[in-house]
């Protein structure tokens, strides 16, 4: 998976001292107990420092969940469906609702003013993330191998590159079948 965005400082920040005060406010704010930052906020960060999208975030391996249907995916893919609302947002600017704009204001706070609405709004450059769902067409299959490997491994740590290729394999055995 190569989830980034090229040429990310270049892109969001105007100079060092932005960037800068974006670093500081977000050590800040990770710091802080008593500021709550969410999975937007971590896919945010990975975006506009140019680090891959994935970073930080893993997929579920739970059996229980798996075998319920959660979303291999499930981090990840709600903190880019979530982050598609602020970006819709940033871009609406002053025609959001009263209701919206305090859910977008208090998605800008933690940052103290180091994240703009102009970051924001640039951010339709993320990449889209589609959701694997282990109860839907290859995400079954998917889960299917993922319980599999539980089987054996009891604390199995994957990553999005191994869901990736363990997605491509099922799709090739389709195509072989077929």
């Amino acid at each position: 998976m190569n989830l980034h965005i090229e040429n990310a400082k270049e892109t969001f920040f105007n100079d060092k001292e932005h960037y800068l005060q974006f670093k500081a406010a977000w050590a800040k704010a990770v710091n802080n107990p008593d500021v709550q930052i969410t999975a937007s906020h971590h896919l945010v960060y990975n975006l506009v420092r140019g680090y891959d999208a994935t970073r930080g975030f893993t997929p579920i391996t739970n059996v229980n969940k798996l075998s319920n249907g959660a979303y291999i995916n499930h981090g990840l893919y709600f903190a880019r469906s979530n982050l598609a609302r602020y970006i819709g947002d940033a871009k609406r600017g002053n025609k959001l609702s009263e209701w919206s704009k305090q859910w977008f204001d208090r998605f800008l706070a933690p940052l103290d003013g180091a994240l703009t609405t102009e970051m924001l709004a640039k951010l339709d450059l993320a990449p889209r993330i589609e959701p694997l769902e282990s109860n839907f067409s290859y995400g079954r299959k998917v889960a299917a191998k993922l319980i599999e490997l539980k089987k054996d491994q009891l604390h199995l740590k994957l990553t999005f590159e191994d869901i990736e290729e363990i997605l491509e394999e099922v799709k090739n055995e389709s195509r072989a079948a077929a």
